[in-house]
């Protein structure tokens, strides 16, 4: 199962527990390396500090406007040069980020018994309702037309 990309850039970004950037040959030969590299992918690791959570999910709106979301309510934010560790709203994981724009991104998650939506403004995140589901990813096509998917999670189901 694939999950649509929230942008493509000229470096395409990925994430899995850390977070790799393509570098093209004249780049790594400009300046000296600042990252740790993968020179048979052309991959550079790039270690959003400081912050020590594992980050599993990642969305940008651009190059220089990419959010990452993980463990304990972490969200670190790129602007095209440094990332930057926002100010958490919630100690829940986060599994998922989407967004609208810069001034419009979700982030969702939550601890077994209970779900988390979190909303960016631009300025500030804020703690939306949600249920007992724990959220897993968050998607849209537009600002009106958002969609979280998730799971329960229970020792026991009763089906009638």
């Amino acid at each position: 199962m694939t999950r649509p990309l929230g942008f493509l850039a000229r470096h395409v970004r990925v994430l899995v527990g850390l977070l790799f950037v393509t570098v093209s040959q004249a780049d790594s030969l400009a300046s000296p390396p600042v990252f740790a590299s993968c020179p048979q992918a052309a991959w550079e690791l790039q270690n959003p500090l400081p912050q020590s959570n594992r980050l599993t999910a990642i969305w940008g709106s651009s190059a220089t406007d990419i959010f990452a979301v993980g463990s304990r309510g972490a969200i670190v934010h790129f602007d095209g040069s440094e990332w930057v560790v926002m100010e958490p709203v919630t100690s829940a994981a986060l599994s998922g980020v989407w967004g609208v724009a810069s001034n419009n991104v979700y982030a969702v998650g939550g601890t077994p018994s209970e779900g988390v939506i979190l909303h960016y403004d631009g300025v500030t995140w804020t703690e939306m309702t949600t249920t007992g589901v724990f959220l897993n990813d968050v998607w849209g096509t537009a600002a009106d037309d958002i969609f979280a998917v998730g799971e329960v999670v229970s020792s026991s189901i009763t089906t009638a």
